[in-house]
């Protein structure tokens, strides 16, 4: 086959097709994506939830607790996991009793929030809220409820995308204006 027949097969742009074959091979995604999905499986997120809900604050004793139950990942995806529910929270994360004391009665982001993938979000941002089905739709509505940045991340998208939708061009200065006061109010 020659490249331009490669790139039409797996749909992708003839110049990486030379570049892999110039290689000699081509990058291995699955092992990368595999490791970082091993990490924290549902199991494990669900564990945490629940000891989050019932006030367990502290990194290192829920690092201890899930390497009992077999998990294999690092403590610092464990507390990048955390940081999940730190950012939802408005906590500011730390691993002190005095900290974990104040966060109790902190709310939780939604199940959508901490089971979906960043893909999987970014894909219910980008559909018509009338092309999802109802658990998409209520997956959508918790990830939105999240968090107030969720929310206006979503607002922002969804105008760009009925801009580009209706041909509606001469809107793009105003929203490029929202969008950089967004940006702007979060510095």
């Amino acid at each position: 086959m020659g490249t331009a027949e490669i790139a039409d097969q797996m749909n992708m742009p003839a110049r990486t097709i030379r570049h892999w074959l110039a290689r000699g091979s081509a990058p291995d995604f699955r092992h990368r994506w595999s490791r970082a999905q091993a990490h924290l499986s549902g199991p494990f997120q669900a564990y945490l939830l629940q000891r989050w809900q019932q006030g367990c604050r502290n990194v290192s004793q829920l690092d201890r607790e899930l390497q009992s139950l077999g998990y294999k990942g690092s403590r610092r995806s464990l507390y990048r996991f955390v940081a999940t529910f730190d950012l939802a929270s408005g906590t500011s994360g730390e691993d002190s009793p005095e900290a974990s004391d104040k966060q109790n009665d902190s709310p939780l982001p939604s199940s959508a929030a901490l089971t979906l993938s960043v893909p999987q979000a970014t894909w219910l941002f980008f559909r018509k809220e009338t092309d999802l089905d109802e658990t998409e739709q209520q997956n959508l509505k918790q990830l939105r409820q999240a968090h107030p940045s969720v929310e206006k991340a979503y607002q922002l998208a969804s105008a760009f995308l009925q801009m580009v939708r209706e041909r509606t061009g001469q809107q793009l200065e105003q929203w490029l204006t929202d969008a950089r006061c967004e940006w702007i109010a979060r510095i």
